[in-house]
């Protein structure tokens, strides 16, 4: 499953992955934005918005 979303100054992709069974899944999230720009997003955590200038990508374990 793909998800796209949109960011102030930017744009998200989050692809999630399920095993055959549907036992198990795992996300990865892409942001992209302008060289030398930021992103703006709403944290889900905090609920206030946060500015980003660089991003890792990183490998998350879901609960499915």
């Amino acid at each position: 499953m793909t998800l796209f979303g949109e960011t102030k100054g930017g744009a998200y992709r989050t692809l999630i992955e399920f095993d055959a069974s549907f036992a198990s899944c795992s996300a990865r999230v892409a942001l992209g934005f302008q060289s030398g720009k930021t992103s703006i997003s709403l944290s889900p955590i905090t609920k206030k918005y946060v500015e980003m200038k660089s991003v890792t990508d990183e490998r998350y374990e879901l609960f499915c």
